[in-house]
């Protein structure tokens, strides 16, 4: 299970089962991607080194502010 949550409220705001093992990265990505489509106001996306994906990075650039 790999669960996005907001950092202030502590509230999931997405999540993912999988009866057979996918990477978290993939996971990640795969529910980023929903969020975005549902139009979603993403602010920030912080995770651990586990998750240091080119693609996963790549589609995160258009919510870095600069």
């Amino acid at each position: 299970m790999v669960v996005l949550g907001d950092p202030v409220t502590k509230e999931s705001v997405s999540f993912e089962v999988n009866v057979i093992q996918s990477s978290e990265p993939d996971s990640a990505q795969r529910q980023f991607g929903k969020l975005i489509e549902a139009g979603a106001d993403v602010e920030a996306f912080g995770v651990d080194g586990g998750f240091d994906k080119i693609s996963l990075w790549n589609d995160l650039e258009p919510c870095v502010i600069g």
